[in-house]
């Protein structure tokens, strides 16, 4: 699955790579419960992370990571103190080397003596699939009630969804123009992390599914970092260009958005959404 180049202004021509399994068996994993972060994290800290080692991921192997302690909310670690710990490749980690993270840990239980080179002590007490990071103004701030918050909060807003509509907006000589809006729930604002932000879509031709993944490029102030604002009344609108030959055939296709950072303490939206796209006279 090759990921293609962004034209600019948002304008994407999708190549789509056509494969033998079904759309739905490609599409990205789903994230477990928030329920109970808390209660089962034996750890909770926000820490500097120093080193990642992918070497083991792609045979769904552990991610390890070396950290540094900024301020340690549950558990017995001082600020200053180094933590390592592993995730496992099947929830494709994402950590990279200077990010400020939140991290819930769990400690291994029965770990081999000659293990820790493979086995860190520590393991992350949630299969992720979510990025846990932190505004660095927030960290003297950080507690365990407003985590508790931030984390309901995030619940809440996964089970309300964003308003998601994805509509052909014009028929070119050899493309069509897709119109996608997302809006927010209700009257607050939401954030979109636009580094993680992405879209697969999912279509059938010829008895076969296919599926392209795609880093979409999101608007947003450089100066506002990497998060971008959606506000009440006001959806993010953005456009993709499809080939007409590329979907030759095929009466619907659909988009499958997801997003999977967090960013402490704004509402970020999360999870996985879809909308489905009718060709128009079908």
């Amino acid at each position: 699955m090759q990921k293609k180049t962004v034209a600019p202004r948002h304008v994407v021509l999708l190549a789509l790579v056509f494969l033998t399994t079904s759309a739905s068996q490609a599409a990205p994993r789903q994230s477990p419960t928030l329920n109970n972060l808390m209660g089962r994290a034996d750890v909770i800290m926000a820490a500097n992370i120093l080193q990642t080692d992918y070497a083991r991921t792609g045979g769904d192997g552990p991610m390890m990571a070396t950290a540094k302690v900024v301020n340690c909310i549950k558990g017995k670690f001082s600020t200053g103190d180094t933590v390592n710990f592993a995730e496992t490749g099947w929830w494709q980690p994402e950590y990279k080397k200077g990010e400020t993270r939140i991290l819930f840990l769990k400690r291994r239980e029965k770990l081999p003596a000659d293990a820790a080179d493979v086995h860190p002590p520590w393991r992350t007490a949630y299969a992720a699939r979510l990025n846990f990071l932190i505004d660095s103004e927030e960290l003297p701030d950080l507690s365990q009630a407003r985590v508790e918050k931030f984390l309901r909060e995030t619940r809440e807003l996964q089970r309300s969804k964003a308003k998601l509509s994805a509509t052909f907006e014009e028929q070119r000589k050899d493309s069509f123009v897709i119109l996608v809006r997302l809006s927010t729930p209700d009257k607050e604002s939401i954030w979109i992390h636009r580094e993680t932000f992405k879209v697969s879509i999912h279509g059938q031709k010829d008895g076969k599914g296919f599926v392209h993944v795609l880093n979409l490029p999101i608007p947003g102030d450089q100066e506002a970092g990497r998060l971008t604002e959606i506000k009440a009344g006001k959806p993010l609108t953005l456009r993709f260009e499809i080939n007409r030959e590329q979907v030759q055939g095929m009466t619907t296709v659909q988009l499958l958005f997801s997003n999977r950072t967090l960013v402490f303490p704004k509402r970020c939206w999360s999870g996985l959404q879809s909308a489905k796209v009718t060709q128009p006279g079908k």
